[in-house]
This record gives structure tokens, C-alpha cells and sequence, in this order.
């Protein structure tokens, strides 16, 4: 490998090998990039057949299981009252959320993907992707279109299958040059393992999120570690 620091770390069960760099700690990976919908406001709705949600209600595991909508003490999955984002839509979550909102049925306790860049991360390997410190949810980080030369700064927010990797928010897939004509997370993405995925373990950005806010903190770390000329110096060591 020609960066020094540069070393393999957990492989598994994973399809891609994932990678970290010890002298500033940042673990990296080359993938594909799905859309995920999940905490955004208007992900689901119960019409299924109008389509009026950013995806359909098989994404978020219906009907057979569900893995993204909140559900009530009961059971049942929560639609938004009349004073939330979206009201009549389902309530999305992310595993992320806001630690300050207690009701988990309600929509502003999850991180909005329609609004902010976040990666998906395999779980429960994402704890084996770096030694000390490890990736935790709320870590900051970016990807990158080789592509379009296009960088983008995110936030970890959510988790999916344990196999997977190469997912991310619709906002940030549309960011990178990949969404659909729609703008919604039925299409878009790509399925070429081209995109470069960067996460700081231990450097994470607070509640309230916004996008700024994590293009500052994201930035700045991205700089220390070495800014797109080590990126663009390294793709080719990531398999």
C-alpha cells in the first residue's frame, strides 16, 4: 500500500473490505451507494398504491416485518399528528436520534434524510471497523464520487443488514450526482463498487443537526487527515 498508515481491518461476513488509517484515524471502504429514505418525514405513507411516499413501504420491511416506522405502545405503526412535518405520513426513524426528544413517535427525533447526508453502516460489524476508538453512531465523516470529483461531509445515522455495505441518505446520494429524476429513493444510487466512504470514529456532531454543522466539523477533520489529495492518493489501495 502506498500510504504508510493504510491497513485492512475487519473483512467477515462483509462483500468489501474495509480499511483504516492509523495516524490520523479515519476508517475507509469502497462500495456501492443505495438509497435509504428512512427519517425523513414524508418516507412512508400508508396509501401504498399512490406512491406519495419517498419509497414504498416494502423498504421499510412491510409487511411482513418492519424496521424503520415507529410504532405505539400497542404496536401499531404512528402517522404524524397534525403539528409534526408531515402530518398522515408514518412517523420514519433512523438509529440515530435526538437523546432531548423522549417520545420516540415523534418525527423530529430522527435524523432527516431528505435534508442531511448520512451513511448506513452494517451492524453490528461496524464496531469491528477500527480499533480504538471505535465507530459509534452520531460519527462524522464523507463520501466520495470518483466519478464527478464530488465530495460531500456526513453524518453516521443509521444501520442495515449485517453483510451489506454501500448505503446512504437520499440527500446525499442526490448531493453526490446519483439520484433519480424524482428525487425520491426508488431509483438512483448506482451498483458500481466506485464510491468512497469516510468515517472519524470519535468525532461526531450534536443536537440540534443540520447539514452546516456537519460540513464545518466534517471539513475540518477531513483537513487534519489529510484532505483530497490523500483521498485521490489512496483510491487505488481500496479493494
Amino acid at each position: 500500500m502506498a500510504d504508510p498508515y493504510l491497513q485492512k481491518t475487519v473483512m467477515g461476513p462483509l462483500v468489501r473490505q474495509v480499511y483504516q488509517t492509523t495516524d490520523h484515524k479515519c476508517c475507509l471502504f469502497r462500495a456501492r451507494m443505495r438509497v435509504c429514505a428512512d427519517g425523513a418525514p414524508k418516507a412512508y405513507h400508508p396509501l401504498p398504491g399512490e406512491a406519495l411516499g419517498l419509497d414504498d413501504l416494502s423498504s421499510a420491511g412491510l409487511p411482513n416485518d418492519n424496521y424503520a416506522i415507529a410504532t405505539d405502545a400497542g404496536g401499531h405503526l404512528c402517522v404524524q399528528k397534525a403539528d409534526e412535518q408531515a402530518p398522515g405520513f408514518y412517523v420514519s426513524m433512523t438509529r440515530y436520534s435526538n437523546p432531548k426528544v423522549a417520545d420516540d413517535t415523534r418525527q423530529n427525533k430522527y435524523v432527516d434524510a431528505s435534508t442531511i447526508n448520512y451513511i448506513v453502516l452494517s451492524s453490528p460489524n461496524f464496531k469491528q471497523f477500527t480499533s480504538q476508538p471505535n465507530i459509534s453512531l452520531g460519527n462524522i465523516g464523507f463520501a466520495y464520487n470518483p466519478a464527478n470529483d464530488t465530495i460531500q461531509y456526513a453524518i453516521f445515522a443509521e444501520t442495515g443488514p449485517g453483510s451489506e455495505l454501500g448505503e446512504a441518505s437520499l440527500q446525499l446520494v442526490i448531493k453526490l450526482g446519483l439520484g433519480n429524476a424524482n428525487n425520491d429513493a426508488r431509483g438512483g444510487g448506482t451498483e458500481s463498487p466506485d464510491i468512497i466512504y469516510g468515517i472519524f470514529p470519535g468525532v461526531s456532531a450534536p443536537w440540534p443537526l443540520s447539514q452546516s454543522n456537519i460540513d464545518q466539523i466534517a471539513g475540518a477533520a477531513f483537513q487534519t487527515w489529510g484532505d483530497r489529495a490523500r483521498l485521490v492518493a489512496l483510491i487505488t489501495d481500496l479493494q
